[in-house]
């Protein structure tokens, strides 16, 4: 399975017509492609192609994030970032559920897909006919290069792209080709790592083959005094924080 439905440079891109690139997406695409999404894809393309010219780099359609059994709508390399971009087509609203979608794919890439480790993450939510769009760049707080979701509306794109590359300026430069074929290295989920220790497992037990060590040392570590306290003071423990608007406990 590609990790993608459409790969190929701006400047290329920016020389093809709609028909054209989309044409190449349902080529590559495994299931038929629904009459709303043939249309999702006609309204998104004019409004990249505005949004990317005068840019270098790689741009990706449908790319893959496995963990997550999803696709992300667009993925733009340039530089020493990657653009992360979830389109709403036709959307007025910024809705929770659409911001941590983006985020998360972010996330997932940032956390699991090799060519990102160093990269810059930039999600960005466009709910195309929002009157309103949130350009500010806010990073976390982990010095991690990923930065909070972007919000914009359709007409506005170009600009949060410019805004990010105002904002970080290194000479750094991933290779898109190298992008579409970097190892992908999920870990398990923080409950399942639970569960299994909680079961007298070992760390070998509740390591997939496809994970790295050094992904599950801290947290196995971490999970394991948890539990060693709770059973020594037979009392449970849990934490909340709160992030981006919404409680974790």
């Amino acid at each position: 399975m590609l990790n993608y439905y459409f790969k190929d440079t701006v400047q290329s891109f920016l020389q093809k017509s709609t028909e054209e690139i989309i044409g190449e997406i349902t080529l590559s695409n495994t299931f038929d492609s629904s009459f709303n999404q043939n249309k999702s894809w006609e309204s998104q393309i004019p409004i990249l192609k505005d949004a990317v010219s005068g840019l270098k780099g790689t741009i990706f359609f449908e790319f893959s994030i496995p963990r997550m059994g999803k696709r992300v709508d667009v993925i733009i390399v340039t530089e020493n970032i990657v653009f992360v971009i979830e389109f709403k087509v036709g959307e007025t609203k910024y809705h929770r559920h659409h911001i941590e979608q983006v985020w998360d794919y972010a996330l997932d890439l940032k956390n699991f897909h090799d060519p990102s480790h160093n990269a810059v993450l930039v999600p960005i939510l466009v709910a195309t006919e929002n009157e309103v769009s949130f350009l500010e760049i806010v990073t976390t707080p982990h010095n991690d290069n990923v930065i909070f979701p972007i919000r914009t509306n359709k007409d506005e794109l170009y600009q949060a792209i410019s805004n990010v590359f105002s904002f970080f300026k290194e000479n750094n430069e991933i290779n898109g080709e190298l992008f579409s074929r970097g190892r992908y290295s999920p870990t398990p989920t923080i409950i399942e790592a639970a569960v299994s220790l909680y079961n007298s497992h070992t760390v070998d037990e509740i390591t997939r083959s496809d994970a790295e060590a050094k992904n599950l040392t801290v947290t196995t570590t971490a999970i394991s005094d948890i539990i060693n306290n709770s059973k020594s003071n037979t009392k449970k423990s849990g934490s909340s924080y709160e992030f981006v608007g919404r409680k974790v406990i």
